[in-house]
């Protein structure tokens, strides 16, 4: 049996039957709404945020501010939060968010750009706050928050952009997509946070992994991804019958380890390391696009940095090659909040990295910073590598210690 599967009511493609439970459970532990229509065997997904609501106040615009508002739309919108517009805001009424853009104006006495953001929220909406300012630094964007004493509206924004005089429309344009996606980035992770939704519910580009690619021919490389063609057409090769027995005798390995230095504490509270995580191929077989967990414990006294780049800076950032972009990027938008939360830091390459038999890629240069506890104990580092397209995971060989 087979199950259609479709996203926010447009087909992404069709689940095996004995896939089908492990995506249900995926599709449920990441935070998507399911609609099922077992009947005709279909299944809708809707994102994470479906149930959210943002209005977009846009009385008395110009045409700064509704280029700027069509931006924000557009961006808020490929999240699945529901995007309300009002001209009306002398009564705000429930508990979604409110979002007015109040002037975009070019300033003489300024050289760079400042955005100024007022709010009005309650002590349980104060991480909203927190979330666009950290997207707002990311973006390197000057700015500055501004209560509004009144407190007499509920989660309410307001966003007001100054301009040095002498930007012209590209200069606009720049800082407009800047703004722009930072406060989607910056909304949409406060919205998963506080319903306990992960960022993956937000988007149906995880979910390829899952579907079946040749509906004639039954595969055992299911997860591979659809943009992977030239790595899918090897894999069905490989499973067609002509080629099984050699496959069969395939062995997937790996030998992960972490090769780091100490270096003494610039403080008498601070230690640093800095090394590789290596990945090398031990089996007969490619592997693909190897995904690192980087587990740290304590997880208030470590911190995880180096050439890792946040993902929305992915595509400006990485390594430009002839193969295309390379380098590591965190996998999550919100990949500090939750590294605080659970400890770990999720890392995948920025673009298609394959490990060929004996050959070692690395995540170069990270650097580790440990805070001396107040009390003796003991910080580790741990690493394992997944690849998801095989179902497997290889732990480090060795973990990183330090002992107060």
């Amino acid at each position: 049996m087979k199950i259609d599967v479709s996203y926010h009511n447009r087909h992404i493609g069709k689940v095996e039957s004995d896939s089908l439970v492990p995506f249900i459970q995926y599709c449920e532990a990441q935070g998507y709404v399911l609609a099922w229509d077992l009947e005709n065997r279909k299944l809708d997904l809707q994102s994470g945020l479906n149930t959210q609501e943002i209005t977009i106040i846009n009385k008395e615009e110009d045409e700064y501010q509704t280029e700027l508002r069509k931006e924000i739309k557009s961006f808020l919108m490929e999240t699945g939060v529901n995007i309300k517009e009002t001209n009306d805001d002398e009564s705000l009424l429930g508990n979604h968010i409110f979002l007015k853009l109040t002037s975009i104006s070019f300033v003489d006495s300024i050289d760079s750009p400042i955005v100024k953001v007022g709010f009005s929220l309650n002590p349980k909406q104060k991480g909203l706050r927190t979330f666009i300012q950290h997207q707002l630094k990311a973006f390197h964007i000057e700015h500055e928050f501004n209560k509004d004493r009144s407190d007499t509206r509920g989660p309410y924004l307001t966003l007001e952009c100054e301009m040095p005089k002498y930007f012209d429309k590209e200069d606009w344009k720049l800082f407009r997509n800047k703004i722009s996606l930072s406060l989607a980035l910056g909304l949409s992770q406060y919205l998963c946070n506080s319903l306990d939704k992960k960022s993956t519910s937000i988007s149906n580009v995880f979910l390829h992994a899952f579907f079946d690619e040749n509906d004639h021919q039954e595969t055992n490389e299911i997860q591979s991804k659809k943009s992977q063609q030239s790595f899918s057409q090897q894999q069905q090769a490989a499973t067609s019958p002509g080629n099984q027995t050699l496959s069969a005798a395939k062995e997937s390995n790996a030998e992960v380890y972490f090769n780091y230095t100490v270096h003494a504490a610039k403080s008498k509270d601070q230690y640093m390391a800095t090394g590789d995580l290596n990945i090398k191929n031990t089996g007969d077989t490619d592997l693909l696009n190897p995904l690192l967990c980087i587990k740290v414990q304590p997880i208030e006294t470590i911190n995880l940095g180096g050439q890792i780049i946040p993902p929305e800076m992915a595509d400006t950032l990485g390594v430009q090659s002839s193969g295309g972009m390379r380098g590591w990027k965190f996998m999550e938008d919100d990949w500090f909040e939750k590294a605080q939360e659970r400890g770990e830091y999720w890392i995948g390459p920025i673009e298609e990295l394959l490990i060929s038999p004996g050959e070692t890629a690395s995540l170069p240069h990270f650097q580790l910073t440990f805070e001396t506890p107040e009390e003796k104990s003991m910080a580790i580092v741990r690493s394992v590598v997944y690849f998801q397209d095989k179902n497997i995971s290889f732990t480090a060989n060795n973990d990183i210690k330090f002992s107060f």
